[in-house]
């Protein structure tokens, strides 16, 4: 719990957590802006954010895991880490392979309910940003 916003590049401490300092490397991320007519309520704008970040192999561990995926949603400041898990290269590059949009298709992915009286009005994404290491 501790190190998911450290590897986000968030600065939120939790005290009750272990303090430990991760040494792995962001490798990019999509970030998705998303409009919403939320019924009565009006309207809901978010951003949903997939990252992906290096997995360094542990000594004596077998795996064709070599990212750790952190899907993320952020509401002005607010940071609400929805999942996060290992995936293989070729997960992966189905990630980095995401190209540019701008429509009014969303489709929440890894465990992010969205209402489903909620109406998309627009969804825009520049596609996977590669981070500069």
């Amino acid at each position: 719990t501790a190190v998911l916003p450290k590897l986000i590049g968030e600065k939120t401490s939790i005290a009750t957590a272990a303090r430990l300092t991760p040494k792995m490397k962001a490798t990019g991320e999509i970030t998705e802006q998303v409009r919403w007519q939320a019924g009565a309520d009006g309207y809901k704008e978010l951003e949903i954010h997939t990252r992906l970040i290096d997995l360094a192999l542990l000594p004596g561990q077998q795996t064709n895991d070599v990212k750790l995926l952190v899907y993320e949603v952020t509401d002005g400041k607010k940071h609400r880490l929805v999942t996060a898990f290992p995936v293989d290269q070729k997960f992966a590059e189905s990630i980095i392979a995401a190209k540019p949009v701008s429509d009014t298709v969303f489709r929440p992915r890894f465990n992010l309910y969205v209402d489903p009286a909620w109406k998309v009005i627009s969804h825009r994404s520049k596609g996977f940003s590669a981070q500069a290491n």
